[in-house]
């Protein structure tokens, strides 16, 4: 596969260069340099990367360009048909991708948080096109509401569940859909996400889209649905064993009823820019939160109860730098950029080497260092082993 060094040598319109690098991007990852021109080609593709190492932008770029290029393709078809002076002469402005204000592309998270934070790379990297977006979640804004603004966007993203419910709605205007991304596509194999995901792609399939599967992990059960939709799909993967990020120095530490404590010796004893500390049950977040208030730690707590816009104005402030320490169950193990988080902790051990790895990935993004610590109570340092072997590696102990 070729390299392309510099996003100039990856054939994006000069609007995308532009947003690229307002966005803070000097040079493209490899997942990026290896994933733009296939999904700008209109090729299904299944995409997979490890945390912090550019997916979201990679399909957001590459559908952007997707447009870019369908939008000239069409005037160009147009202006061979017809009189090239009464379409496309002086004095007739020539349609731009984003004015047409059809829905082209579909962009699919598993949680509100992830398709809020998705939509806002897209803000920052289109913010020089004029390609239309907008996000469609539970709790923001009535349905009426993504009723109007559905009919004024080139791209839609949002969960799932809201998103069928807008093509139910609206099922004319999702006629022109030529893109469908499905983001954290490990999560198909769960019913709360397989279910809605799988009502889009058949009431979609007719048109023939292109699918995008992007994921970190892709577990064997997700496959039969990969093959279903986009059997001719090219996979760009990454081995099991390099899954496991090099730059995130991991550990585990037995701990019973003094894993609190023992916490706050690892806080003293790690230099924090920002930390994580995930749990398996909102009760749980709710007390370490509480805990951590009051021994004057400057933290925040984020579980799926919450409303919506409580969750937002939490996140904001520990992405602000307000809040230094977040505390969360599951929601928040998934795509969520904090840039300076250099230490997470699993105060409960994850269900699966999957999930784990998606936590720990909450640090040591773009090329940065960071420490991970799970807790396991007494005799289940077998299950801790047993969670990092799947990447060919030994947990150590933190003494």
């Amino acid at each position: 596969m070729k390299i392309f060094s510099v996003f100039e040598e990856l054939g994006l319109a000069d609007e995308i260069l532009k947003g690229a690098f307002a966005y803070g991007f000097s040079q493209p990852s490899k997942i990026q340099q290896d994933a733009i021109k296939i999904i700008a080609s209109g090729a299904n593709i299944i995409l997979q990367s490890r945390n912090g190492t550019g997916k979201t932008a990679a399909f957001i770029i590459g559908m952007l360009q997707k447009i870019i290029n369908q939008s000239k393709n069409t005037n160009q078809s147009s202006c061979g048909s017809h009189n090239i002076g009464a379409l496309c002469g002086k004095g007739v402005v020539e349609a731009k991708p984003g004015q047409t204000h059809s829905i082209e592309a579909i962009i699919l998270s598993p949680t509100r948080d992830l398709a809020l934070q998705t939509f806002g790379v897209f803000q920052g990297l289109a913010q020089f096109t004029s390609i239309k977006g907008y996000c469609a979640v539970g709790q923001e804004g009535s349905i009426a509401e993504d009723i109007k603004e559905v009919r004024k966007c080139n791209i839609l993203f949002g969960t799932a569940g809201r998103v069928l419910h807008l093509i139910r709605e609206l099922k004319q205007a999702f006629s022109t859909v030529h893109g469908i991304v499905v983001d954290e596509a490990d999560r198909i194999v769960e019913s709360g996400f397989s279910l809605p995901v799988q009502g889009i792609c058949e009431r979609l399939k007719a048109a023939k889209p292109q699918f995008v599967f992007v994921s970190a992990t892709l577990p064997d059960e997700v496959q039969p649905f990969f093959q279903e939709y986009a059997p001719d799909a090219k996979a760009i993967l990454v081995p099991q064993q390099e899954l496991a990020l090099e730059r995130i120095s991991q550990y585990y530490i037995p701990a019973g009823k003094d894993r609190f404590n023992r916490m706050c010796d690892v806080f003293g004893a790690v230099s924090i820019s920002q930390a994580v500390v995930f749990a398996n049950k909102k009760e749980t977040v709710e007390e370490v939160g509480r805990n951590l208030q009051r021994h004057e730690f400057p933290a925040v707590v984020v579980h799926g109860a919450l409303p919506q816009t409580e969750r937002n104005k939490r996140l904001s402030d520990f992405f602000s730098g307000k809040s230094r320490i977040l505390v969360s169950t599951d929601v928040c193990a998934r795509g969520i950029d904090a840039v300076h988080v250099n230490l997470v902790v699993n105060y409960d051990a994850p269900h699966t080497a999957e999930e784990y790895l998606h936590r720990i990935g909450r640090g040591g993004r773009f090329g940065k260092t960071s420490t991970a610590i799970t807790f396991v109570n007494p005799g289940e340092s077998t299950r801790a082993q047993g969670l990092y072997s799947a990447f060919g590696r030994t947990l150590k102990e933190w003494k």
